[in-house]
This record gives structure tokens, sequence and C-alpha cells, in this order.
């Protein structure tokens, strides 16, 4: 979209040129004058545009890295919870019924080798 509106603002500046050429009531040397100068100006622009996008792109990739750390994090410790609660709810059913409730016979995969 960006890229859109920078050829844009080139073909314009472009056109611009090219009117002004045509209708242009001064001598040759001054309208060459005023040709480097408006493609410089126009130049200048471009590059300082293409600086702002730069930067633009830099902020939002800073951006969602950071987003990407915090969503890491987030399922990071939504499995935590998650595993605290079931290894709670396999404590009490150990508590209740002992611990072969749980392990079905195998008690070396469940770290209950006793």
């Amino acid at each position: 979209m960006k890229g859109d509106s920078l050829f844009a603002f080139v073909a314009g500046a472009a056109a611009g040129l090219t009117l002004g050429l045509l209708f242009a009531p001064e001598r040759g040397e001054e309208t060459r004058r005023k040709l480097r100068e408006t493609a410089g100006d126009a130049a200048d622009s471009a590059k300082a545009r293409a600086r702002l996008a730069r930067m633009e792109l830099n902020d939002l990739r800073a951006e969602l890295q950071d987003k990407a750390e915090d969503l890491k994090e987030d399922v990071r410790m939504r499995i935590l919870e998650r595993l605290e609660k079931l290894e709670s709810a396999m404590d009490a059913i150990r508590d209740k019924y002992g611990k072969d409730a749980i392990a079905f016979g195998h008690r070396e995969k469940m770290g209950w080798d006793d």
C-alpha cells in the first residue's frame, strides 16, 4: 500500500515536471535549473519517505516481537497452571485410592518406583 502511494507520488512529480516544461515561458537554462531543483526535491522527499517507512517497519517488528514473547509467556503460564491442577487431581486420587489407582502398573513411567 505504501509502495503504491510512493509510485503515485513519483509519477505525479514526473507529470508535473513534463507539464512545467511544456508551458514554461522561461529560458532553457532557467528551466533546466528549476528541473534539477524539482528533481532533487522529489528525490529527497522519496528518500525521506523511505527512511520513515523503514523506521515504521522496525517499530512494527519490535512491537510484534514483544507481543510474541508475551504470548509465549502467557501460553507457558497456562500450561504450568494446568499441569499443577492435574498434579493436584492426581494427588487427590492417589490419596483416596492409593498409588496404583493412577499408575495402572506403570509405576516406573510415573516416577512412583518406591
